[in-house]
């Protein structure tokens, strides 16, 4: 199959500088990077839609994907070979050629976010090191998870789409939780999240952790929407023992180093592209919110989207 020009981008990245970008946690070896989009078979679509559509949520038959994705006709492959500290990885997901919006692409920033995740479980593993996170092993979702606007709106619509008797659940859970942050003193400044300064980030989040607010999602400990989890979620991993979570601390807790936080760059993304302008969001209080607000973002191709995306993540632009 030709390829489309116009569709078509290659770019280099050929070194990180330290502190070039806040979505680089630290230090790392010189990158190349090679994106390249091309025209795909309809076999692909068909693997995006698997994508979006792996969730136990959806009642069969009921597709996850937007009506602008649904009436695309058209797909590109975006596919990246990158050098990380010596090590190849190949990253390929199909997206929308036409217009969508940045929650449109919420499937491809999860791939993205699993891979680099991947890639930081073998490095523990190369460095002797095991993931002690597993099913069952809950007290992380007791933490100030911060969210996008986007992926606000989408656990938004999974509640939507879940019975009567288990959304009214889920709803009643996140108002209990509003009302213990009320009576802590905790909810105006959660409200206002782009207020709230990075040397008082630790301070709230331990305030919060305090209070022993499980995630509204939470059954039996382990993550009931775990194909759909935010990206922050799927982000924080430790190597220390499990039993350490419960009480944790700068010495106790050893999570698993990431060389890009893709969850920082869709929601710098977010805040930029959003009428609103919201940095982030605390995930107990985003359902309510996202209720009240549309999705501001353009229209804009998936490949512009995948461009600015890797642009961000590597401080290059793409």
């Amino acid at each position: 199959m030709m390829i489309d020009p116009r569709r078509e981008a290659i770019f280099t990245v050929t070194r990180l500088k330290k502190g070039l970008t806040s979505f680089l946690s630290e230090q790392v070896a010189p990158w190349e990077t090679r994106l390249k989009t091309r025209a795909i078979l309809q076999a692909l679509r068909d693997k995006l839609a698997r994508a979006v559509h792996d969730n136990a949520l959806l009642p069969p038959g009921e597709t996850a994907m937007p009506s602008e994705i649904e009436n695309s006709s058209q797909w590109v492959n975006a596919a990246a070979e990158l050098l990380i500290a010596g090590k190849k990885l190949k990253v390929e997901m199909p997206v929308p050629a036409g217009p969508v919006r940045l929650g449109d692409m919420l499937s491809f920033f999860r791939y993205l976010t699993d891979s680099f995740v991947a890639l930081a479980e073998d490095n523990a593993r190369a460095d002797g090191t095991v993931v002690s996170c597993k099913k069952g092993c809950g007290a992380c979702c007791r933490q100030l998870v911060p969210v996008a606007e986007v992926e606000a709106r989408h656990l938004e619509e999974l509640i939507e789409r879940l019975p009567e008797a288990r959304r009214s659940e889920i709803r009643n859970r996140f108002e209990r939780a509003r009302e213990r942050l009320q009576a802590a003193g905790l909810l105006d400044v959660l409200l206002e999240p782009g207020h709230v300064g990075e040397e008082a980030i630790v301070p709230l989040g331990l305030a919060y952790f305090g209070l022993g607010i499980a995630c509204p999602f939470l059954e039996d400990e382990s993550c009931s929407i775990h194909a759909e989890r935010p990206l922050a979620c799927r982000e924080y991993l430790v190597v220390s023992p499990a039993e350490h979570c419960a009480s944790p601390s700068a010495e106790s807790i050893k999570p698993v180093k990431l060389v890009v936080h893709t969850a920082k760059a869709l929601r710098a993304m977010n805040a930029a592209w959003s009428s609103h302008g919201v940095r982030w969001l605390p995930l107990i209080l985003s359902v309510k919110r996202a209720e009240a607000h549309a999705d501001t973002t353009p229209l804009r191709p998936g490949v512009e989207w995948v461009r600015e995306a890797f642009a961000r993540v590597t401080g290059r632009p793409v």
